[in-house]
């Protein structure tokens, strides 16, 4: 795939009216989250709290963007409504209480009732590339290095369910002695230490019961031999017990198992050294997947303008598992007037299904460069409905 091409234009459009055919309502129900507590089941407390929020209006995004280009956030919704706005039209109606009390007692994974049977290899996460290397504060990334706008925990906040994550040895200048940093290439322009970003996600994680988060970890020649390290940092943060030992072949578990067992967290890293000294008797961490043996494949990620975007593989095997959708410009560094040209539908979802149909499955990681301009979440989610459609075959 290199140019769109109106054919495939047109295959979108039938299969999002199809969806929204099926539906049955005013929206898509791949859409709709009726768990508004996020404790993983719709009760009658999530349907209380919709009747409660009746009337509530919610403001739209403003558009406006900062000298950066990135969007200018609204506070914060005080009301404790949004979530109650579940059809997303702005405003808690009738409508949105129906369709909370239309999936009373169902289980919700993810967000989504009809994932929770799903195995994790047959579910698409919206991913964000370089996603601790974010500009607001309490980041600060210099604007010469940042992929994203908004950090770690606004990501998962807005539905971001797997982050792409670089790890450094580096001692800043304010340090008595180097230690591992999440940051991109240049540590000077922006860091943050290993174990402080894993408790954010812990944190994440500690209040959201019923969801599932992926990491896909970059490491370099200073950390390619501190898997011991990387293991003392996830065990401080308090993720470790989260983290999933999936062996190398065997068939991936439901969301909903993952969840029942709260190992809740997939850890893959592109570390091709021995993994040995994570377990006291020198065995590797079980959780630290290597991610191109077996695991996972990608396509390129060097893309310099929109019809260079390909469905050509890059690491790992076709073959395996899981597939990464790197769908992002860079040229030297990514921008959001980059992030305008390729995140938003049609581009990204056809592309992605234009790839589902080459590589025969569906791709489990589309990430991109600042996520809040565009559609990756939306993108996600028409994704997992496609495949509730097609079982798994490309729509």
């Amino acid at each position: 795939m290199r140019r769109s091409s109106f054919r495939s234009a047109l295959r979108f459009g039938f299969a999002l009216a199809a969806a929204l055919a099926l539906a049955g309502c005013s929206v898509p129900t791949f859409l709709v989250d009726a768990d508004l507590d996020d404790d993983g089941v719709v009760t009658a407390a999530d349907v209380s709290h919709a009747t409660a929020c009746l009337g509530t209006l919610l403001p739209a995004p403003s558009g406006a963007v900062d000298r950066g280009g990135c969007p200018i956030r609204s506070a914060p919704d005080a009301s404790g409504c949004a979530a109650a706005d579940v059809d997303g039209d702005r405003v808690v109606t009738p409508a949105d209480v129906a369709l909370v009390a239309g999936r009373l007692g169902l289980a919700v994974c993810n967000g989504s009732e009809a994932l929770c049977e799903r195995r994790f290899d047959e579910v698409a996460y919206a991913t964000t590339h370089n996603a601790m290397a974010a500009r607001f504060a309490p980041y600060d990334y210099s604007i010469l290095i940042s992929n994203q706008c908004s950090g770690v925990p606004t990501q998962l906040a807005d539905g971001i369910r797997a982050l792409m994550l670089d790890i450094h040895w580096y001692q800043p200048p304010e340090a008595d002695a180097p230690d591992l940093y999440l940051c991109h290439s240049e540590c000077d322009y922006g860091h943050q230490l290993l174990v402080d970003g894993l408790a954010e996600v812990r944190a994440f994680l500690d209040a959201h019961p019923a969801e599932v988060v992926s990491f896909i970890i970059e490491t370099n020649g200073d950390t390619a031999p501190r898997e011991a390290a990387i293991r003392d940092a996830f065990a401080a943060s308090g993720l470790a017990p989260y983290a999933l030992a999936q062996p190398r072949g065997a068939p991936w578990p439901t969301l909903g198992e993952m969840i029942a067992a709260d190992q809740r967290l997939v850890v893959l890293t592109d570390d091709s050294t021995p993994h040995a000294g994570c377990l006291a008797d020198g065995a590797p961490c079980p959780w630290y997947l290597y991610e191109w043996d077996g695991y996972a494949f990608e396509t390129h990620f060097s893309y310099g303008q929109p019809d260079d975007l390909s469905c050509d593989d890059n690491r790992g095997e076709p073959g395996n598992d899981l597939f990464i959708l790197n769908h992002f410009l860079t040229n030297n560094v990514g921008a959001p007037q980059f992030a305008r040209q390729v995140n938003f539908d049609p581009l990204l979802s056809r592309r992605a299904r234009d790839c589902w149909a080459v590589h025969g499955r569906i791709p489990n990681f589309p990430t991109v460069d600042f996520y809040e301009i565009g559609s990756v979440v939306r993108t996600a989610n028409l994704l997992n409905f496609l495949w509730s459609q097609t079982g798994g075959a490309a729509p």
